[in-house]
């Protein structure tokens, strides 16, 4: 819901170029989120393997140490050097406030990790309470900074629009680890965990990295050129994350239970979990793809506050386009249930270079548009992805005995 709320605050707030930055702003927390990768099902596992409080203390400050030096250490200077290569918006952006919105990006991802240790003790219920908590004090907070303060700036509004979360995840930290046997062994390194967690950073960093180039680097790439395209891109990758969380719903618990069906060697159920999340998948996105469509005067009007307004083929060829992903997704979570880890981080991989070389050819041919774009995106997900995934479910399927 602060999602929904954020995006009609920021844009009458800050017009379209504000807007823009301040979606750069907010894509930085996919990039930073890259650090952490692999850090949540290692410690969600360990957790969940009914360890005693003192050493689910360890395990957390393992990770809060583990995430906090990737950040600092190896995401920042990368984050750096990448800033200096980026000439097309030193006009526009400030490279201080770009650092300074990765380490709080750095400070939000890192106060998130008492979330897996909730997931692991099997305590979602109150990680849904401290993050609605955070969620309500973030629009609060974002309401004073839009509609209540002069002088507004995409950086400000950023900040405080993310403060309440950070401060949730404190409060929740610190009640978390109050329950817990916390000593000076807490403290200690312990060599398994952390060789583990570089392991599971290793082969998920990958998978992220290549959503990431997927979305956040093309909207990097067109704010130079347009903020206006930036922005309207930024808006469109963020209803499909909306949408997708509907589908996470249903996939996420689903890939574990894959796991045990398979190794039970139950094909009937495989098959039937196959067509029965197509068809889920399909019915969900056409569902609130039709909605969107049918009130897609209301949300240019009254959600976009008229700043970002999409054409009726705009309308069609992005939510078409998120067919295509949901039916994409399918795949991914069968494959994820045979745990094909590397396989779905390299056909991912491929497709965000198939995609790069797209994009390059089409900016060299023609002016860039949100239709142009969005076909591009589909056309490198039909070579790879979805081409790759589906040859190699299928091909499990038929397997199974």
């Amino acid at each position: 819901m602060f999602q929904i709320a954020a995006i009609p605050l920021a844009l009458a707030a800050l017009g379209t170029d504000g807007f823009a930055l301040y979606m750069i702003y907010t894509g930085l927390t996919t990039w930073v989120g890259l650090c952490a990768t692999g850090v949540a099902p290692s410690l969600t596992a360990r957790v969940a393997g009914g360890i005693d409080a003192r050493i689910t203390a360890q395990y957390y400050m393992n990770a809060v140490f583990f995430i906090s030096a990737v950040i600092l250490c190896i995401g920042l200077p990368l984050f750096i050097a990448a800033l200096a290569a980026i000439d097309s918006m030193a006009d526009s952006v400030h490279y201080s406030e770009l650092v300074m919105v990765y380490l709080f990006v750095g400070l939000l991802i890192v106060s998130g990790v008492v979330d897996s240790v909730n997931a692991g003790r099997n305590q979602l219920h109150i990680t849904n309470l401290f993050f609605s908590l955070g969620s309500l004090l973030n629009l609060a907070l974002m309401f004073i900074a839009t509609d209540l303060l002069d002088g507004k700036s995409p950086f400000f509004v950023f900040i405080m629009s993310q403060t309440g979360l950070v401060i949730a995840r404190i409060i929740n930290s610190i009640y978390m680890l109050k329950k817990l046997k916390v000593e000076k062994t807490s403290l200690r390194i312990d060599k398994n965990m952390v060789n583990e967690l570089r392991s599971n950073f290793g082969a998920f960093f990958f998978i992220q990295l290549s959503v990431v180039v997927s979305q956040q680097a093309i909207v990097l790439f067109t704010y130079g050129q347009s903020k206006e395209l930036s922005a309207t891109l930024s808006v469109i990758y963020r209803v499909y994350a909306l949408i997708g969380s509907l589908l996470t719903m249903v996939s996420q618990p689903l890939w574990p239970m894959i796991i045990r069906a398979r190794t039970a060697g139950n094909s009937i159920v495989l098959k039937l979990w196959y067509h029965r999340l197509i068809a889920y998948n399909l019915f969900a996105s056409s569902l609130f793809g039709l909605a969107i469509y049918l009130f897609r005067e209301e949300i240019n009007q009254y959600w976009l506050k008229g700043q970002l307004v999409l054409t009726d083929f705009e309308y069609v060829t992005f939510l078409a386009n998120y067919l295509l992903i949901a039916l994409g997704q399918v795949n991914i979570t069968f494959l994820m249930g045979y745990e094909k880890f590397s396989l779905i981080a390299a056909m991912l991989s491929i497709e965000a270079l198939v995609l790069v070389v797209l994009l390059g050819l089409y900016s060299s041919l023609s002016e860039l548009s949100v239709t142009g774009i969005v076909a591009v995106s589909a056309t490198a997900f039909l070579l790879t992805s979805c081409w790759i995934g589906f040859m190699h479910v299928r091909q499990q399927l038929r397997s199974a005995h």
